[in-house]
């Protein structure tokens, strides 16, 4: 039986405030709303499927509900991604989840807000606690203001942190009025080590771009049930009153964004 997946942001809060983050272009309301717990696993309870579901944010292991709910999802046969900074406390993490049905785990080092806000021990620290148990890459934004030097200077701290894997990502949103990922230089594709990333690249024509929004569900942090990030293909509600007849509509949509805002380009396929 396929899994069915879906795309949960658990809001827009988050302990730090990173200038290259994705959500400063969406923010409205960054104040913590706790996740109504049992109304998020009737919800999943009434596909009465194996699920997939990434979460995203924000930061989602701010909210407690939030780590008792992936607790649950894991230990009931679910598969769960999720987005982490990792500069929350995990040990209530590591002692509730079930860890071999965490499918990614993609860990954020966000180096200048660690080194501001002091919080570089804390996350060291969290980096080893789970990497006995999950061994993760961390994600660094490649952003354009960064320069050789700047790069040069990571490279001597991640040498001083010994044995944490890391990698650059692509930057998704503006910089001096230029649309990343898809306006990066060569130069700039050879600093961040990005050549071979296609999210990393010129903007695929329309004609090769489709998207898995027609088979997909993104659960925005209001309890809206949406096909797209943007709510661009509809909206099905709410995680109280969904309508499951819908689950099996849909399929693989042509792509009609120049900018595609989706989180992580999950969705986004070429042909």
């Amino acid at each position: 039986m396929s899994r069915i997946t879906i795309t949960w942001s658990v809001g827009l809060a988050c302990n730090i405030s990173c200038e290259y983050c994705i959500v400063n272009e969406y923010k409205t309301n960054n104040k913590l709303t706790p996740l109504d717990l049992e109304a998020a696993k009737k919800f999943i309870i009434g596909f009465n499927k194996p699920m997939h579901i990434h979460f995203t944010g924000g930061e989602p292991l701010m909210d407690i509900n939030v780590i008792d709910f992936i607790s649950w999802l894991t230990n009931n046969g679910h598969l769960v991604s999720i987005n982490t900074n990792l500069t929350i406390n995990i040990d209530k993490f590591i002692e509730r989840v079930n860890m071999r049905n965490i499918q990614t785990l993609m860990v954020s080092f966000h180096i200048d807000e660690l080194l501001r806000l002091n919080l570089m021990d804390i996350w060291i620290s969290n980096y080893k606690k789970i990497s006995k148990i999950h061994k993760p890459v961390a994600d660094v934004v490649a952003y354009p203001k960064y320069s050789d030097e700047d790069v040069k200077n990571h490279i001597k701290l991640y040498r001083k942190l010994h044995n944490i894997s890391y990698k650059y990502v692509p930057f998704i949103g503006k910089y001096n009025d230029v649309k990343y990922p898809f306006s990066y230089t060569d130069e700039e594709l050879r600093r961040f080590n990005l050549e071979k990333d296609k999210n990393a690249q010129k903007l695929a024509p329309s004609s090769t771009r489709y998207c898995n929004a027609g088979k997909t569900y993104f659960v925005c942090n209001e309890n809206n049930i949406l096909r797209c990030f943007s709510g661009k293909w509809g909206e099905f509600g709410t995680i109280y009153d969904f309508n499951y007849d819908v689950v099996e509509c849909g399929g693989v949509t042509k792509c009609e964004f120049s900018f595609c805002p989706c989180p992580e380009f999950a969705n986004v396929i070429y042909k």
